[in-house]
């Protein structure tokens, strides 16, 4: 081998500023992943060419973290326990794995954004008052009293609730990651088979909810501003099918939305496609264990651009997609389609998960609660 060509494999080889590259490697396992490298690992890395600092190394970690979910759930965990000195709650790992998956977060920068967050905090906090009802929804839902900071209002959908129940769904998805899912129904809607809504806790402890409304558009040939029930239900791709997605604070804001009727088109943070609700009469509602909001979000945007048919592509064919997405139990809880094909009939069959037994329960031909 020449001199050059030894002199240029050395220096690949060669850390800067003479670090051993064994030491570089435990270094950036801590750093990025946020554990220890076994004695393999560090032999493995060491023999390999492709780096040569400890931001090489990083770099490769990063790209494992986004395709290794068990990797960056250990660094969550182990963030949490460097600065916070306590195991992350199910909802807050929820909170932070798509962000480590999506952006190869390391465990370093997660507990940078938890030093800022304790940074934030008052110095002298003030004593936390005990609420009664944060108390009781803990017991129910975890079997425990509240401990320090979780008795914080502000760590449950702002602070801001409901009612009892609308505190339990919060403090479920915070500390569980069990979020909750509803379908609402027009029942004489459609010549009485009915119209369907959808909704869901986000994780965050606020709610998203809508429905795809398909609007009826003018017919010129049935007279002068007639209305054509039959265009309603041929809508092609792209064109506007009536979809439209609100966010509320609470549970009641969103079936006081789900209940009134409205047909503006103008879009506002709280309506980002316009608020058309037709006005919905009855609801229902399941927990979902390991929802998935940002993922039920994105399948509403998709049934907006993909139109409306009377037959495989309605009310309910694009409700039952987004619920799926959330994480409803397709098995159970939600009937079949092809049985189940009007939306009153699927309304009244929609089960129930039992997230203290971790069992689904089919539906039993219910109509459900009054808005």
């Amino acid at each position: 081998m020449s001199i050059a060509l030894a002199f240029g494999a050395l220096m690949q080889l060669t850390p800067l500023y003479g670090q051993s590259r064994d030491s570089l490697v435990r270094d950036s396992y801590s750093e990025a992943l946020g554990r220890a490298a076994q004695a393999g690992e560090v032999t493995y890395w060491t023999g390999r060419t492709d780096w040569r600092t400890k931001a090489d190394l990083i770099t490769l970690h990063r790209d494992f973290l986004r395709k290794d979910a068990n990797a960056a759930r250990e660094a969550v965990v182990a963030s949490y326990q460097r600065v916070l000195k306590r195991a992350p709650s199910e909802g807050e790992i929820n909170y932070w794995l798509p962000q480590v998956r999506s952006k190869g977060m390391t465990c370093a920068e997660l507990e940078a954004n938890h030093r800022q967050y304790l940074a934030s905090q008052p110095a002298t906090a003030p004593e936390i008052k005990r609420d009664p009802w944060i108390e009781q929804a803990f017991q129910e839902v975890l079997g425990r009293s509240p401990t320090g900071a979780e008795w914080e209002p502000k760590n449950y959908g702002k602070g801001k609730w409901s009612s009892y129940g609308d505190l339990v769904n919060k403090v479920r998805i915070r500390m569980t990651g069990v979020g909750m899912a509803y379908i609402f129904i027009k029942p004489e809607q459609a010549v009485y088979q009915g119209h369907i809504g959808w909704g869901f806790i986000m994780d965050d402890g606020t709610y998203c909810y809508g429905s795809t409304e398909n609007p009826l558009k003018p017919a010129a040939d049935i007279g002068q501003g007639a209305r054509a029930a039959w265009d309603a239900i041929t809508i092609g791709h792209g064109q506007d099918n009536g979809y439209w997605r609100g966010y509320a604070d609470t549970e009641q804001g969103m079936l006081d939305d789900m209940r009134g009727v409205g047909n503006s088109r103008q879009s506002t943070d709280r309506y980002p496609y316009g608020y058309r609700s037709s006005g919905y009469a009855r609801y229902k509602y399941t927990p979902v264990a390991g929802c998935k909001p940002f993922a039920a979000v994105s399948a509403g945007d998709y049934c907006r651009r993909t139109g409306f048919k009377g037959v495989g592509w309605n009310c309910l064919d694009q409700t039952y997609r987004i619920l799926e997405d959330y994480g409803v139990d397709k098995n159970t809880v939600m009937p079949w389609k092809q049985t189940h094909p009007s939306p009153n009939h699927w309304f009244n069959w929609f089960g129930y998960y039992n997230p203290k037994t971790g069992t689904a329960v089919k539906g039993n031909n219910t109509t459900g609660y009054a808005l």
